[in-house]
């Protein structure tokens, strides 16, 4: 090149890998001359304790890269590294329920055998085998994870999952006092947990309605586990009640219920002497110090010192329910937090859970689901019918409320409240080229607070559109060549969207909205008409014009008028 007159280079690499599969029959019974208990004995007489692995697997790599490179001034520049790269990893099914796993990642070099002075590319391989040495240890990262899915409660099909990823680096060497080299560490762990509970699943263990017990032979021999653990009831009063017990919660799809926790922890500027390693609690999330008392931090090398931990809580349940065959509904609920404290500011906390809010401020709601509701097959209704070939009608809430604290102290608070749509539908006509149907009505609003202030958002919002679409076309025969096909398919769109926008605010405490000052109103109108059309196969375009009108408090009334059209040729290689 311009600037180097000669360079060279030599890479080596080669790993090794080794794996082994164990038996999914080396396990032990030991419970089973429990199978005598009531309830639980064939549960514990089937349970398997497993006493060899599922798998185990380990692999190192090394890898030495030697350039050197001679510029044109005369200056030789070396480039030199020697990587080893170990992994360990094991899986273990201690029961048919319990499934734990661990692996184990360590990256090293060996860059301190080369030799300057050198200007040779000679390999250091055999020089790193002879010193018996991992070498200068530089990344480890550590990973576990416990699996936890019980079979004993179908109905309410439980499932537990823990998994955490440790890693440690090396942030500062220090050659000539390697006693004070420092680390940067860090692990997050999440637990998640669920149910999935079937209030119907529930009610049959004691009661089976008509239709399931004639089922056919074969099929009861294909549930006959789950059966043998039934305990149906046989008195008319009790069985009356189950019947309509299970009548309503066949209403319900399964209710699905979870809870997830995550923890963040990470030190700068450790030391990272091994009699300073991070103990087991903490690489596995269950602690957020390194070490069993305090914290070691390097404070001689000149490095800031920081931590950060952030703790999240996350709890959510939702569910289908079938009020009718035709409307359908479904609800959901959550509740998370959020707290984070760190060295460089004060701790923080976040809480945020669904809610209706109400009032000026918002504080006058009151904690609810969320829903979203559909109702369909409105086309069979009189007058409908003779018009419509599908119509159905749409309607969701989704409202929120938040918090957030600084050392404590509550910083800002705000809600939301948004029906989209509060109501909308969508419908297909029944004649021979039907037209498609979509509205929406949507009414938002959203309130924030800090100290004695209040600013309220509201949004409306009503769109539509209308498309209609003519398939046609003509062939024109050619003696002697291919038919040739004219297609003749016309799309007809129209789009309509009206916003208005309306932002009230107060910096002392009001008691009635006619007190608020309107600090922004903004509407706007908008009418898309389009018009696409099918040449060919090959050749399309559509025309469409734009008509826009905006108005605000500020800047007034503006319209905006846009026409054109598109083309597009396919092209087959």
């Amino acid at each position: 090149t311009a600037t180097i007159e000669k360079e060279l280079a030599r890479d080596i690499s080669f790993s090794t890998g080794y794996g082994y599969n164990f038996s999914d029959s080396n396990f032990l019974l030991p419970f089973k001359f429990f199978n005598f208990l009531p309830v639980i004995g064939k549960q514990l007489a089937e349970t398997r304790i497993y006493w060899t692995p599922e798998k185990f697997t380990t692999s190192i790599n090394v890898s030495e890269h030697n350039q050197i490179s001679k510029q044109r001034t005369g200056i030789t520049t070396p480039n030199y590294s020697l990587n080893l790269d170990r992994r360990y990893s094991i899986h273990y099914r201690f029961t048919k329920n319990i499934k734990l796993s661990y692996a184990k990642d360590i990256n090293s070099n060996f860059d301190d055998l080369f030799n300057d002075d050198s200007e040779s590319i000679n390999s250091y391989i055999l020089e790193a085998a002879q010193t018996l040495s991992p070498g200068l240890i530089k990344k480890k990262s550590e990973a576990f994870a416990l699996n936890f899915n019980p079979d004993f409660a179908k109905w309410l099909n439980p499932s537990m999952k823990y998994a955490s990823a440790y890693g440690w680096q090396l942030s500062n060497n220090q050659v000539d006092s390697p006693e004070l080299n420092a680390a940067n560490v860090g692990t997050e762990a999440t637990l998640n947990s669920s149910l999935s509970f079937s209030p119907s699943d529930l009610i049959e263990i004691y009661y089976k309605p008509e239709t399931k017990n004639k089922k056919s032979g074969r099929s009861r021999n294909r549930r006959k586990t789950e059966t043998e653990n039934n305990k149906e009831i046989q008195n008319p009063a009790l069985k009356s009640i189950f019947k309509y017990l299970y009548n309503v919660s066949d209403l319900f799809s399964k209710i699905n219920i979870s809870y997830t926790y995550k923890i963040k922890n990470s030190h700068s500027n450790i030391l990272a002497d091994d009699v300073y390693y991070p103990d087991l609690m903490y690489r596995l999330g269950l602690t957020g110090d390194p070490h069993h008392d305090d914290i070691i931090f390097n404070n001689v090398n000149n490095v800031v010192n920081s931590f950060y931990h952030q703790y999240f809580n996350d709890f959510r349940i939702s569910t289908n329910v079938s009020l009718t065959k035709k409307i359908q509904a479904s609800i959901d609920y959550k509740n998370n937090n959020t707290l984070t404290t760190q060295s460089s500011s004060d701790p923080t906390f976040n809480i945020s859970k669904t809610y209706f809010p109400s009032g000026i401020r918002g504080d006058e709601g009151f904690p609810i689901f969320n829903w979203n509701i559909n109702w369909g097959g409105l086309e069979k209704l009189p007058i409908l019918n003779n018009i419509f070939r599908t119509f159905s009608v749409q309607h969701t809430f989704n409202g929120e409320t938040n918090e957030s604290y600084k050392d404590s102290e509550i910083q800002s608070w705000g809600y939301s409240r948004n029906f989209s749509p509060l109501v909308g539908f969508t419908a297909k006509t029944s004649n021979k080229n039907p037209i498609n149907l979509r509205t929406n009505f949507i009414r938002n609003l959203y309130i924030s607070n800090s100290g004695s202030s209040t600013e309220q958002k509201h949004t409306t919002q009503l769109n539509g559109r209308i498309e209609f679409n003519r398939t046609g076309g003509l062939k024109i025969p050619i003696f002697f060549f291919k038919d040739i096909n004219i297609q003749n398919d016309i799309n007809f769109g129209f789009d309509i969207a009206y916003d208005k926008s309306e932002t009230l605010m107060t910096s002392v405490l009001i008691s009635d909205f006619d007190q608020f000052n309107q600090q922004d109103l903004s509407t706007s109108l908008s009418l898309k008409p389009k018009i696409g059309y099918s040449f060919t196969e090959y050749i399309t375009g559509d025309v469409y014009f734009n008509y826009i009108v905006t108005e605000n408090k500020t800047t007034g009334e503006r319209t905006e008028q846009d026409f054109g059209f598109n083309v597009r040729i396919k092209i087959k290689g």
